[in-house]
């Protein structure tokens, strides 16, 4: 089962912080199998529930139109077992490196209401993955740093940004771009950087195992998952 939020004007956090809070009070017992697809809300709330305990999938809803290229990714996570990532070749290398780190993140504006709450999803050892949908630039801006000043990203080894699908490229003054404000994270925490990856709310894109082992080689593009 693949439960998702699909492609919608913005992110609302409210619901699935609801559920949230109210997932102290479950009490699973039931096994639940090691890797699970979400996506988004959905995600946030089983790991809520279950604890960082799970390998679950960002991947498109099950209500989208598979594309040729999200079908194979989906099919190599979930079927045959193969890499689920690989070459970026739309990316951009916003700082070079080459890292190795388990797979974490997901939904910028769901992670920065997350923060200060003991919900968030640490990023000790982690490339983080991050995507976003109708934001303007401050605003990512402004959700990086709150979740930087929250020492969210202590110990991240790598920024690996999706897609901010319908986000001006730059400011309104003009002044600063998305690739600026990413840059200028990447390297106050001195990881690697990609920016442009195919995740997010977009029609081709990976089906990213959040929790498995990975490596990510800005230079090349490239971001593998080792299962």
């Amino acid at each position: 089962m693949v439960v998702g939020c699909g492609r919608k004007a913005a992110v609302d956090p409210g619901p699935e912080l609801q559920i949230v809070g109210e997932s102290t009070r479950l009490r699973i017992e039931d096994p639940v199998p090691r890797t699970s697809p979400w996506f988004d809300g959905a995600r946030v709330t089983l790991v809520a529930a279950r604890g960082e305990t799970l390998v679950t999938y960002h991947a498109q809803t099950a209500r989208a139109q598979f594309t040729p290229f999200t079908r194979a990714s989906f099919a190599r996570a979930l079927i045959t077992g193969g890499d689920p990532c690989g070459h970026a070749p739309s990316a951009r290398a916003l700082r070079s490196g080459r890292v190795r780190g388990r797979l974490a993140g997901g939904n910028l504006a769901l992670l920065a209401a997350l923060a200060g709450t003991g919900y968030a999803p640490g990023f000790d050892g982690a490339i983080v993955v991050l995507e976003d949908v109708n934001e303007a630039v401050y605003r990512v801006d402004r959700m990086l740093r709150q979740l930087l000043l929250a020492g969210a990203f202590d110990g991240c080894r790598a920024i690996v940004f999706g897609q901010c699908t319908d986000c001006p490229e730059e400011s309104d003054d003009g002044r600063r771009t998305l690739d600026d404000v990413v840059s200028e994270l990447a390297d106050h925490l001195r990881v690697p950087a990609l920016l442009g990856v195919p995740v997010g709310h977009v029609a081709d894109q990976w089906a990213l195992p959040l929790g498995a082992d990975a490596e990510v080689d800005a230079d090349a593009l490239l971001v593998s998952v080792n299962w």
